[in-house]
């Protein structure tokens, strides 16, 4: 069965984004345009730990940070199925 056409074109767009550079983390930026979110919302999800795929928290001093892990979206974008 072949795959629909928007379907390949947002598996290409995920796979653009993974392999954009040799980090091992994504940017949140990104991410958010990959997903349509706003990315305020994204990182504000993150901090909250509400988002499923990524990492966030505030430092002492107030200083936001956000880790999303190149393995575990692609994991949570594709739902482990390729």
């Amino acid at each position: 069965m072949d795959k629909p056409e928007i379907i390949r074109q947002l598996e290409e767009e995920l796979l653009g984004v993974i392999n954009k550079d040799s980090s091992p983390y994504i940017n949140p930026a990104d991410v958010a345009k990959l997903i349509g979110m706003d990315i305020e919302c994204l990182r504000e999800a993150c901090v909250r730990g509400t988002c499923p795929f990524a990492l966030g928290g505030q430092r002492p001093g107030g200083n936001r940070f956000i880790k999303i892990p190149k393995l575990t979206f692609y994991n949570w974008y594709t739902k482990g199925i390729t």
